[in-house]
């Protein structure tokens, strides 16, 4: 069992990881299954998107506008700060291996650095209970409903 891992999320222009850019990255270090809620424990800052501009049907979904990210930092120079707060932490998320794995390689890139982290993707854990959890759709916003999560911030 991963007993400390980094729980992360970013927000992006759209879902091509080739011309998308990332308009937020947001994480939270969980020690010992312990979730701890102070400064040290969390990351999360806007990015300027990187030669895009925030389509309005995504600034409908995220909350995140064009004028919010106008001058927040680059994507090159969150990512390492990013990196720094990860460490060599598993990175958890949903539907990260097959979406947000892709935009973090990308904003490496950019920022010559390669984070090594290892992921671990819940959504293909979901997966497995399949007949347990009798869904209609695998977004993070029904499963959570179906085990009775609540976050009143979600989107």
């Amino acid at each position: 069992m991963i007993k400390t891992y980094v729980a992360f999320d970013i927000e992006t222009t759209g879902i091509d990881h080739t011309k998308d850019s990332i308009t937020e990255i947001a994480a939270i270090r969980v020690v010992d299954g312990q979730i701890i809620e102070s400064q040290k424990f969390i990351f999360q800052e806007l990015v300027h998107p990187y030669k895009v501009k925030i389509p309005e049907n995504v600034e409908k979904i995220t909350g995140i506008t064009n004028e919010m990210v106008y001058t927040a930092r680059e994507v090159w120079e969150v990512f390492k700060d990013f990196a720094s707060f990860i460490k060599d932490d598993v990175l958890v998320g949903y539907n990260c291996m097959a979406f947000d794995s892709k935009f973090l390689t990308r904003a490496g890139r950019l920022s010559n650095i390669v984070i090594k982290n290892q992921y671990f993707d819940v959504m293909k854990y979901v997966k497995k209970f399949d007949r347990v959890l009798n869904y209609d759709s695998k977004s993070l916003t029904n499963i959570s409903n179906i085990l009775g999560i609540t976050n009143p911030n979600a989107h």
